[in-house]
């Protein structure tokens, strides 16, 4: 009994870890996190901007939320926690690009965001539209943004 209740506390932490540590889990952050102090802003387009940040060696992407009403306006989602300047400039400009028309036209969450992102990276060449139709958003298809 005893080694099954620290087998299940082994493989729940290990799935927090897993979880908690995926470099693309979009976490809400205060936005005063990242106002000074070695964080310094190198792209931005729209409500996306991309960071470098010095102390962890890693290159930020995040979401300004300023008429999300789960966030408040000191808050912002981050996108992705990356290494790779490569990576980072690709994936910002996806995000950049795929985000707006969702962003424009609802409020969005950390949560309703994940999927879109999630799909975005296995999907980087589909439209907005093929996006809103395969995470269940066919919401946001009535929008002009769409359709283009």
């Amino acid at each position: 009994h005893d080694l099954k209740l620290i087998l299940e506390k082994n493989v729940s932490g290990y799935l927090w870890d897993t979880v908690s540590n995926n470099p693309y889990r979009v976490r809400d952050v205060p936005l005063s996190d990242y106002e000074g102090g070695g964080k310094v802003k190198v792209r931005e387009e729209n409500r996306v901007v991309l960071y470098k940040n010095s102390h962890c060696q890693s290159w930020d992407c995040l979401l300004m939320c300023p008429n999300t009403p789960t966030m408040t306006p000191s808050q912002s989602g981050q996108l992705f926690q990356v290494f790779s300047e490569d990576n980072a400039i690709y994936w910002f400009s996806q995000y950049a690009l795929k985000l707006q028309p969702f962003y424009d036209t609802h409020p969005l969450k950390a949560e309703s965001i994940q999927p879109i992102v999630n799909c975005s990276r296995s999907h980087p060449d589909w439209s907005c539209a093929h996006i809103a139709v395969e995470t269940g958003l066919r919401k946001f298809l009535k929008y002009t943004s769409f359709q283009r």
